[in-house]
Order: C-alpha cells, then sequence, then structure tokens
C-alpha cells in the first residue's frame, strides 16, 4: 500500500497549502484529511480521486514513492536558471527524453541554482 500521508504531505508542501486549504479544495472532510496525513485510515478510490481532482494532480501523485521524488522536486524548485536555458537555447535539448532532463537537474542543481554557462556546459558535455 503506498504512503498516502506521505504523498498528501509533499503535495501540500509543494503548494503550500494547510489542512483546511486542502479540505476547501477538495470537499472531503477534515477528519478524512487528518487520517490520510496520520495514516489511520485506508481511502477509497473516490476519495482518492476527489483528492486529486482538488489539487489539480493526476491521481498517480498520491501512489509516488516519494523517496524517488526527492531530488527531482528539490533541483526543479531550485535550479530555475536550467529552465530558461533549455527555452532559450532548445537545439541544445532536441531529442532529449524526460530522464535526460532529469539527470540535467539532479546531477547539477542540488545544493543551489546553476549558471547559464554551466547549464550549457553540462548539457553538451550529456550531449557527446
Amino acid at each position: 500500500m503506498p504512503d498516502i500521508g506521505t504523498n498528501l504531505r509533499r503535495l501540500m508542501a509543494r503548494f503550500g497549502l494547510t489542512i483546511g486549504q486542502v479540505t476547501e479544495m477538495t470537499g472531503l472532510d477534515l477528519r478524512t484529511i487528518k487520517g490520510m496525513l496520520g495514516g489511520t485510515n485506508r481511502p477509497q478510490a473516490r476519495t482518492l480521486y476527489r483528492l486529486a481532482q482538488g489539487l489539480g494532480v493526476s491521481a498517480d501523485e498520491l501512489f509516488q514513492e516519494p523517496s524517488l521524488l526527492t531530488h527531482r522536486v528539490f533541483d526543479r524548485e531550485t535550479n530555475p536558471v536550467v529552465q530558461r536555458v533549455i527555452a532559450s537555447h532548445s537545439q541544445l535539448f532536441r531529442g532529449w527524453t524526460e530522464a535526460d532532463f532529469d539527470e540535467l537537474y539532479s546531477r547539477f542543481g542540488t545544493g543551489g541554482e546553476m549558471s547559464t554557462a554551466g547549464t550549457i556546459e553540462a548539457a553538451q558535455s550529456m550531449n557527446t
């Protein structure tokens, strides 16, 4: 069984939401949300669907292994220069897969923001 509570906390942190805001957005009862967060209830499929819809995410987000997502979320959020380089130098990224982008962010984004030159150099290195 996936850790719904951990995934819900991750999504709440990503969007900066309180429990009250989650209940408003999803129409779910406060006890239901608290039960999911605390791991004391096993929500039904329709509850998970309402939760995902209310948060504006795919239901798959509730079934992710959080430890596998940590580097991706952290790096993409803390490394905005990479996104700007991707937009302004699209020729460097032709044919790249999502895994290639994940590698770029995780290899070089941890610990702080990359420079434009560093991002271009990393992309060129990965292309070779």
